[in-house]
Parts: structure tokens; C-alpha cells; sequence
């Protein structure tokens, strides 16, 4: 009984719960509605609660310059291309001159590091100062002396001790593969058949076995021999003139080519190589180097190739310079764009100019591809240096030299691109040259000749100063703005002019061990962004690039960098590692190994 009435209790209370139960769920239920239906008329869509936004994680780098490396030099900074003939005039002559130029020596470097405002190079190339009948001088007349335009071997003294003063080395441009037609030694060989002048050129009447001789040959588009009269004056090899004779003649009639098959015309250039060296000179820019030797000149019957007696005649050269002083920069103009032969020349005689990297650069300028194609060609590239020199090398990147057209035309005066372009140079590996005038984004196009005759524009009114806009206002073309260099003396106080950019940018590679002596290693650190490293014992850079008319971002890990240069900004934002930029625009990131 006592059990039964448990049970019964339990069971009254069960149901009793239910019924409780019930009655809850169905006044939630009520108040979900009501909540559901007053959110109807207050806030659409309302249900549960949003998530908490999350704050952007973001890092700001500032422009740090605080820790800087000296260079041990030879061959490090930046070096400039220097055409005296279009420089600085201190004369009044219209011509550039050697004291004109030294007049103007602290632009490029004021031997002082503490401060920003020169150029802040380190070495110098220029272009022929020898005697000649041409305004640029390739055609050489006497190898052991200045031409009178220029000035006087005392004043070449004097430049080389006011270079030495600011840490300034110099290199001369010495034109090996031939002379002019008015060399006193080719017109002591044509006139006198017992000269002993007569063995340093290739004349056709001395050759024992003319079917062995590629007379017809066309290295360079145009005939390789012509035929001359007794006073050195170049006709068609085939013209019929009396008294006359062929020799060959690579380039011009007017600049007949040196045989180097006779001892005697090598010894005479290790001599000529010891004359400026003893002057002073740091070394020499070499001409056409793969053509001391070309098709028109080695026999048919030959087992060897014409870059294999190239090869040989370099190393001789380079192995005697060596002799005189150990130090010896020799840098050759290789215009090919085959990796492989360049770096044999590299071997042969240290460094030589990058004309691939050239086209390279520009064409990414212009028309943009997918992926880091740059990074991935240099990469290779220098590979293929060191393999072949056993990291023995020099690399000289450059945008400009007398055989190209300037970049600011080719960019079409656009300055974001003029910054891009030297921006990349001036952060690869190996010894950047800059061509005079390339720093204030002179126009100038190489088959106009305008790329020798403009004059630097230091300033309007200036006597010697005559711009691309100028230039055409004399031979008669309407021009427009975008034909006009903005002269020195109005970009050297404005600090968003190319002048500025590339001035911050010398100092930069001349303070930074990464830049100044470091190797080159490929990256990748975005599919829409050329990117690479620099790596030394004591320091990494990075270099980040747009290459795009329009605004990239991409994810790159900061930490531990800091920031060396920005092109257009003094701060880098990272917004949850993401870093965006501009279009046309660069960073340099370096840390501390």
C-alpha cells in the first residue's frame, strides 16, 4: 500500500513536470517571436550578434639610415660614364673640356661622406680623350696623348690627383681593334713599304694565301675591308683607284683594323697600356672587345674559333696590365646577349657591360609579364658567372652608353620609370656605370647623335648647355614638352626630381655592404612584383619592385628589416603583412646578419 502510494505520488509528479515543461518552451518560444517580430521593425535581418571586428595588425617601417658599412675598395659604389666633349666647357669654346670637368668634380663627389649633397660616385669611365679626327674620338690618332680640344696631358695630371682627392677612380676608354685612317702609323705603312708600321694592320698584298682570307665576310652588316689610297683615304673595296691597296677595316674606311697575329703590334699595346696606367688610370674601358679579332680577319682553314683568339688576346693583355699594377679594372664592351660568351669575358678580362639586362629591363617596363621573369633571368645568369669564373667577376649593369638610347626616351619621359630603371641598376650586383646625364633623365637618341652632342644642362643660358628641346629648335623640328630636360640647377632643389632620387640612391648602395659588395640571390616574393636579395657576410637587402601602371599588393614578412629607401613615401604601412604599391615603385629592405 505504502508502495503503491509512492508510485502514485511519483507518477502525479512526472505528469506535473511535463506539464511544466510544456508551458516554458512554449513562452520561449513566445518571446523568441516577439524578439523576432520587434527586430522585423527595428533592424532588418537582425538575429545573432555580429562577431567582434578585428583590429588590423599593422607595422610601420621609417626610413632608417642609421647603420652604415665603409667600402674596401677597388671597384665598388657607382661610377659614372663621362663624355667630356659634352660635359662642363671651361673655355668658352663650345667644347667640353678636361678643366671644365674638374671644375665640376665635387657634383660627383666632394670627398666629404658626410654629406648627401654631391652624386657621391666613386669611379669614372671616360670616353676616348685621345687624338682624333671625329668629335667622339673612336678613331684614334695617337695613343699618347690628349687631343687639343680636350687640353693637355698636364691637365689629365691634374684631374687624375683632384679624383684621387675624393675617392674618385679613373678609367679611360682605350680603342684597341683599329686606328684612323690618319694615324701616323697607317700612313707611314701605306707610303713606305719598309715601315715597320706596315705589320701592324691587314693588308691584303701581304697575305701569302689570299683563297685562305674571308674577303667578302660581313661581320656587321657592311664590308669589312676597303681599299685605300696612299693618303689614307677609304674607298669601296672593289672602287677602282691607282696607287691604292685593301686592308681591313671592321668598323669604318675611316678606321682601318690592327693586326694582333703580329707580336709587335701587341707589344706596342701593353706599351700603350703601361703609358696610362703609369698616369694613374685605375684601368681602361675596352672597345668592342669580341672584334679584336673577327670572321675577316682569321684564315677559313682556321681550327680555332673567332671568340677562342678574342679569349687568348684578352688574357695576354689582362695578365701584363696585372704586372703593372695588380689592381687593374678591365671592363669590355661584349655586345652579345649569349650568357656564355660574356662570362668567358668576364674571365678574360673581369667584368664587361650587361646589354642583355638592358633590353631585359626595358621590355618589363613597357609590357609587364606574369611572375618575377627579371629576378629568374638575373639568377641564372649569375650562375652562369661564377660558374665559368670561379666567382672571379665584375657584372656592370648600366641603362645607358653611346650605342643606346637614352632610357628617359625610351620611357617617354616619364620620371616614375626613369627612377624604376636606375633603381634596378644601381641595386644588382657588381659595379653600376651611369652615363653622363642619365641622372637628370637626359633624352638623347644614338642614331641622331644626339646621345654625344647634348650637352649636360646645367643650367638655362648656360653657354654649353643645349637640351634635347633645343637641339631640335635648331634643325627644325617643332618639339614639345616632353622633349625638355629640366636643367640641374631646378632639379637639385627639388626633392621629387630623378636628380634627387638617384642621388639618395648612390649614397644608399655606397653605405649599405649589401649593395656595394654583396651576391646576387633569386627570390620570389610575389607572382606580380620583381623581386631579389643581396646578401653579404654582414648584411641582407631585399629589393621589392613594381613594374605595373597600377597599384600591387602582396604578403612579405618585415620582421627584422628595416626600411633603406621608398620611392615615393618615408614610411612603409603592413597591414596583416600585406604591403601595397604604387605604381612604378620600389623598396629596399636590409637587415643585420
Amino acid at each position: 500500500m505504502y508502495a503503491r502510494s509512492r508510485r502514485s505520488d511519483r507518477s502525479d509528479y512526472v505528469e506535473k513536470e511535463k506539464m511544466r515543461k510544456k508551458k516554458l518552451r512554449a513562452a520561449a518560444f513566445g518571446v523568441a517571436m516577439l524578439t523576432a517580430l520587434c527586430c522585423g521593425f527595428t533592424l532588418a535581418g537582425c538575429g545573432e550578434e555580429p562577431p567582434e571586428e578585428q583590429t588590423p595588425q599593422e607595422t610601420t617601417l621609417s626610413l632608417d639610415r642609421s647603420v652604415k658599412y665603409d667600402m674596401d675598395k677597388p671597384y665598388q659604389g657607382a661610377w659614372y660614364t663621362m663624355f667630356v666633349y659634352s660635359f662642363a666647357d671651361s673655355n668658352g669654346d663650345g667644347i667640353g673640356d678636361i678643366p671644365g670637368l674638374i671644375e665640376k668634380l665635387d657634383y660627383l663627389n666632394d670627398g666629404d661622406p658626410t654629406t648627401d649633397d654631391d652624386l657621391g660616385i666613386t669611379g669614372m669611365w671616360l670616353l676616348p680623350i685621345m687624338p682624333a679626327s671625329t668629335f667622339h674620338k673612336y678613331d684614334i690618332e695617337d695613343y699618347y696623348s690628349i687631343d687639343p680640344q680636350y687640353g693637355t696631358m698636364e691637365d689629365f695630371e691634374r684631374l687624375i690627383e683632384e679624383c684621387d682627392k675624393r675617392g674618385i677612380s679613373v678609367i679611360i676608354d682605350l680603342v684597341l681593334n683599329c686606328t684612323s685612317n690618319k694615324n701616323p702609323w697607317f700612313l707611314d705603312a701605306l707610303q713606305n713599304p719598309d715601315s715597320p708600321y706596315r705589320e701592324y694592320y691587314r693588308f691584303y698584298n701581304d697575305i701569302e694565301n689570299k683563297e685562305d682570307v674571308n674577303l667578302d665576310a660581313a661581320v656587321l652588316g657592311y664590308e669589312s675591308w676597303s681599299r685605300y689610297d696612299k693618303n689614307g683615304n677609304p674607298y669601296n673595296k672593289d672602287a677602282d683607284v691607282p696607287d691604292s691597296e685593301m686592308a681591313a677595316s671592321l668598323y669604318a674606311g675611316y678606321m682601318p683594323d690592327l693586326n694582333y697575329d703580329n707580336q709587335s703590334t701587341r707589344d706596342e699595346v701593353k706599351k700603350i697600356a703601361k703609358f696610362w696606367l703609369d698616369k694613374g688610370c685605375a684601368g681602361f674601358r675596352l672597345d668592342s672587345a669580341p672584334h679584336i679579332y673577327s670572321k675577316a680577319e682569321i684564315p677559313k682553314s682556321a681550327t680555332k674559333t673567332v671568340e677562342e683568339y678574342n679569349y687568348e688576346f684578352w688574357t695576354e693583355f689582362f695578365d701584363y696590365c696585372k704586372t703593372i699594377n695588380p689592381d687593374t679594372y678591365l671592363v669590355g664592351e661584349v655586345l652579345t646577349s649569349n650568357v656564355d660568351q660574356r662570362a668567358e669575358y668576364m674571365r678574360s678580362m673581369k667584368s664587361d657591360f650587361d646589354f642583355g639586362l638592358i633590353y631585359a629591363l626595358r621590355d618589363e617596363i613597357k609590357t609587364p609579364q606574369s611572375g618575377n621573369l627579371l629576378g629568374v633571368k638575373l639568377n641564372s645568369d649569375y650562375k652562369k658567372y661564377r660558374k665559368v669564373t670561379n666567382d672571379n667577376y665584375i657584372n656592370a649593369p648600366f641603362q645607358t652608353d653611346a650605342d643606346v638610347n637614352r632610357m628617359a626616351g625610351v620611357f617617354g619621359n616619364d620620371p616614375r620609370k626613369i627612377k624604376l630603371a636606375q633603381m634596378f641598376s644601381l641595386t644588382l650586383e657588381g659595379l653600376p656605370f651611369m652615363y653622363y646625364g642619365d641622372e637628370i633623365g637626359m633624352l638623347g637618341n644614338k642614331n641622331s647623335g644626339e646621345i654625344f652632342k647634348l650637352s649636360f644642362p646645367w643650367a638655362k643660358g648656360d653657354p654649353l648647355q643645349t637640351t634635347r628641346l633645343d637641339y631640335w629648335n635648331i634643325y627644325g623640328k617643332k618639339p614639345d614638352k616632353s622633349d625638355y630636360t629640366q636643367p640641374f640647377e631646378e632639379q637639385n632643389v627639388d626633392p621629387d626630381s630623378v636628380l634627387s632620387a638617384i642621388r639618395t640612391l648612390i649614397h644608399i648602395r655606397c653605405e649599405n655592404e649589401a649593395l656595394f659588395k654583396g651576391r646576387f640571390e633569386g627570390f620570389t616574393a610575389a607572382d606580380n612584383i620583381t623581386s631579389y636579395k643581396m646578401v653579404s657576410e654582414h648584411q641582407e637587402a631585399v629589393m621589392l619592385h613594381n613594374m605595373r601602371d597600377e597599384t600591387v599588393k602582396f604578403k612579405f614578412d618585415v620582421t627584422g628589416y628595416k626600411l633603406l629607401y621608398m620611392t615615393y613615401h618615408n614610411e612603409l604601412k603592413v597591414v596583416d603583412g600585406e604591403i601595397t604599391l604604387q605604381p612604378y615603385e620600389s623598396i629596399i629592405l636590409a637587415k643585420e646578419l
